[in-house]
């Protein structure tokens, strides 16, 4: 069987077209000696499928098996129809076996939310037959789509996407991303022909944008836009995800909540000088 090789890479240009190409690590010359010995190890571990995430995708417990990207649950080869619920109850007792789990873990499985602490979609609408869909259609009562999570995994497996971390030019790794977690997302809301997910999706690709760098809190939403990078047939690019400014609170700075605005700072009387020396730039 084919053995991933690590690239010995000069240059950023080297690297980039090296992990397009399908190189899954690289060296940036000069290097030691150990170092490429280690990085040989690790993608050995990783040819053989030993390697941290795996326990992320596939879990197994006597006779039941859990596919935790395809949603499907299986005991002794037939499968289990499970709610949201239930499928995020499963995982946590799974992963967490000969483990006392507290009422708090256990409520916070069972409520089904996604990374952003949202109520994943019920499936109100899911089963509603073709011609009543078609009517509600026809009457022009505003209607929202959703991209069907269950079966998108199911044609994609697993995916990955490209992450360099703490700045773009530093050396790319190797993540896994996990859409399943968001439940059927909406792709197209009532209001607009779009949502964020979709339009950022066909706007990096649009743009011939390689590297995209966000905050910490869009960092889990990468999921959804590797997924929908693979149905759609566009390209992933390089992500890197900076740390937010905090408020006393620890909490982000955001207008829902009234934070403070460069505007507001200004009519203070703050200059642009104050803002960086009070973030530590200068």
């Amino acid at each position: 069987s084919e053995v991933a090789r690590p690239r010995i890479a000069s240059t950023i240009e080297d690297r980039v077209r090296g992990l397009q190409s399908g190189a899954e690590d690289y060296l940036v010359k000069p290097f030691a000696f150990s170092e490429l010995v280690a990085r040989v190890q690790v993608l050995l571990r990783r040819a053989s499928g030993v390697r941290p995430d795996a326990e992320n995708l596939l879990l197994r417990v006597s006779d039941l098996e859990v596919d935790t990207v395809r949603r499907k649950a299986t005991r002794a080869g037939q499968r289990l129809e499970l709610t949201p619920k239930e499928f995020s109850l499963l995982i946590l007792l799974m992963r967490r076996k000969g483990h006392v789990l507290s009422r708090t873990e256990i409520a916070a499985a069972a409520t089904g939310a996604d990374p952003d602490g949202a109520p994943l979609y019920a499936g109100t609408c899911r089963h509603l037959h073709p011609e009543d869909v078609e009517a509600r259609l026809d009457r022009g009562d505003p209607a929202q789509y959703r991209l069907d999570m269950a079966r998108a995994v199911s044609l994609t497996g697993a995916l990955t996407f490209t992450q360099a971390q703490p700045t773009p030019d530093d050396r790319p790794q190797i993540r896994y991303a996990r859409p399943e977690r968001w439940g059927d997302v909406v792709i197209q809301r009532k209001e607009v022909p779009t949502s964020y997910h979709l339009s950022v999706v066909v706007d990096d690709a649009s743009q011939d944008v390689t590297h995209v760098t966000r905050g910490r809190d869009m960092e889990a939403a990468t999921d959804i836009h590797v997924l929908l990078q693979f149905v759609l047939g566009l390209p992933s690019p390089i992500y890197t995800f900076h740390p937010l400014i905090l408020d006393t609170d620890g909490r982000k700075l955001a207008k829902s909540r009234g934070s403070t605005s460069l505007r507001d700072l200004k009519v203070e009387g703050w200059t642009a000088a104050d803002v960086r020396r009070e973030l530590g730039f200068e």
